[in-house]
């Protein structure tokens, strides 16, 4: 957290002091858990599902964590969009400014660009 900015760091913290925050973790943790092996998985979006999305889908993942897998179900949305950042799981921590070049580019960025959805704006 030292990396990151001051205002994400509040809003981190006052996250945690909410009333009621150790039932709402445990709910979501204790779903996750059972969801994630469930038949069928709860958490996966088919291919169909993946097809018919309307909205333009900005996916950003950590270089360390990116793959073949989420590039490909990103690219089956009609308009998602893959992009890889410098850093981990939250990469947003590691290089904010890269993140947030991205997100700004993607939302202004209204125009469809098909399914190939691979690689940065340009």
């Amino acid at each position: 957290m030292s990396a990151a900015p001051d205002v994400l760091a509040r809003a981190s913290s006052l996250g945690v002091r909410r009333r009621g925050i150790g039932v709402t973790v445990s709910s979501y943790l204790r779903e996750m858990y059972r969801g994630i092996d469930s038949t069928p998985p709860r958490y996966v979006l088919s291919e169909t599902e993946l097809a018919s999305m309307k909205a333009p889908v900005a996916v950003i993942m950590g270089e360390a964590k990116a793959d073949d897998t989420s590039a490909k179900r990103t690219a089956q949305m009609p308009d998602g969009r893959f992009h890889v950042v410098p850093g981990g799981h939250e990469p947003w921590l590691d290089d904010l400014d890269a993140c947030a070049t991205y997100v700004q580019e993607f939302l202004g960025h209204r125009g469809s660009r098909g399914s190939a959805g691979l690689g940065p704006l340009r």
